[in-house]
């Protein structure tokens, strides 16, 4: 009779044990997809703010202006500006020289002179 009754016993406890585990399990498996759910939930969310934030900061994207294709004549025009700012300089000189005294011209022709006396 104490046989019986411990064995009952035994497997009285042995089902409150088992029911116990499976309940366990089972809110064991509904944490992980609670906290799943969540994880998917904050990713979407951070993403969505950062998409705003840069849109936000970013602006939307501006089109780049066309290349100008023409550098190479550009920087001819600049030489050719630079030959005729030069061209103009010395037409003015000489005919500021036609029209100045002999003494001035005799002073010229010594600044001319001067540089070559000390070079040599």
């Amino acid at each position: 009779m104490r046989d019986a009754q411990r064995n009952a016993r035994d497997t009285e406890i042995l089902i409150t044990l088992v029911r116990s585990a499976a309940e366990m399990r089972d809110s064991f498996e509904d944490l992980k997809r609670q906290i799943a759910a969540h994880h998917n939930q904050m990713v979407l969310e951070v993403d969505q703010s950062t998409d705003k934030t840069i849109a936000r900061l970013a602006g939307p994207r501006v089109v780049p202006a066309p290349v100008n294709r023409q550098i190479k004549s550009t920087a001819f025009d600049h030489d050719k500006e630079e030959t005729v700012k030069k061209a103009n300089v010395f037409k003015r000189a000489l005919k500021g020289l036609s029209s100045q005294k002999p003494n001035d011209l005799a002073r010229i022709e010594d600044m001319f002179v001067l540089p070559f006396l000390f070079l040599s």
